[in-house]
């Protein structure tokens, strides 16, 4: 695992993010808009993401058979129940 996040982090330790990080309110009104211009609940955009992380993960861990789920609070959180 840590092999992972250093591989996503950069090869230098310390190394920077490969891409900048948005400001909570940015993600909020980008699926806030989502939603309006697809005219589904911000539920299916929560159901699509965690489709999204099963899909990856069994891509790329297919003979796993449990997984340990850590999220944070708010709409991390409801990523994380709709993947488990």
């Amino acid at each position: 695992m840590v092999e992972i996040i250093r591989g996503a982090l950069g090869t230098k330790e310390g190394g920077s993010l490969p891409q900048g990080l948005w400001q909570t309110e940015q993600i909020r009104t980008l699926e806030r808009n989502w939603a309006a211009r697809e005219g589904q609940p911000l539920y299916a955009l929560m159901e699509r993401a965690g489709a999204a992380l099963r899909t990856y993960a069994t891509l790329h861990w297919p003979d796993s058979r449990g997984w340990w789920i850590f999220v944070g609070p708010g709409n991390n959180g409801g990523d994380g129940y709709v993947l488990a």
